[in-house]
């Protein structure tokens, strides 16, 4: 497949959809952009393709020129292109064999027979102490506050201790004074009314 054969049918699937409705507006723009999205794709996977380097420079530039018009696209050249390219390289190169070193350059013992964790490996075995940060700021302090003030203070002294005792105590003081009154003897009764009727007698003629 030729160069000329490829663009021509990248174009046309763009004609083909706006005539089966897919494709309700074909934008210029949009294919202009797209078309750059491509050339680049080929450009970086594909570098002998249809002639070599030079031929995927220009073989969309019938698409792209309004676009390169527009925004020009300056790629780097020469040598800083190759320090790019050998950066990238090295860089792939080092993840490998950090990887490697790290992975796969000694044997994997089970968590029960390998030594403890040192350093950064330590910290990453710790999930950046993420757990650890978020009990001490939240969970501890929340189980404090449940236990000594609302457990402990609240309901235990206030509501059990006070409120809940407190009315038992008080019932049970009423109850025994009420027992100490009502003996069954009839004079203390007698003389209780007397003593009733004549503190209500006072107050009323005052």
């Amino acid at each position: 497949m030729t160069v000329g054969q490829l663009q021509d049918g990248y174009l046309a699937v763009g004609i083909d959809l706006e005539k089966r409705g897919t494709l309700h507006v074909v934008d210029p723009d949009h294919l202009v952009v797209s078309s750059r999205f491509l050339e680049q794709y080929l450009h970086a996977h594909l570098p002998g393709f249809a002639g070599g380097k030079e031929a995927l420079d220009h073989w969309l530039e019938p698409v792209t020129h309004a676009a390169a018009a527009m925004h020009p696209l300056a790629m780097p050249t020469g040598t800083t292109e190759k320090l790019l390219i050998g950066g990238a390289v090295l860089l792939s190169a080092l993840g490998l064999w950090v990887g490697f070193r790290t992975a796969l350059g000694r044997p994997i013992l089970p968590a029960r027979e390998a030594p403890p964790e040192t350093g950064f490996a330590r910290v990453l075995y710790h999930k950046y102490y993420v757990d650890e940060i978020y009990n001490a700021l939240f969970v501890r302090p929340l189980v404090w506050l449940s236990d000594k003030v609302l457990w402990r203070a609240v309901d235990q002294a206030l509501v059990d201790g006070l409120l809940v005792n407190g009315g038992v105590v008080g019932s049970r003081w009423l109850g025994a004074l009420g027992s100490r009154i009502q003996s069954g003897q009839l004079g203390l009764y007698v003389l209780l009314f007397l003593v009733g009727a004549i503190w209500i007698l006072n107050t009323i003629l005052r």
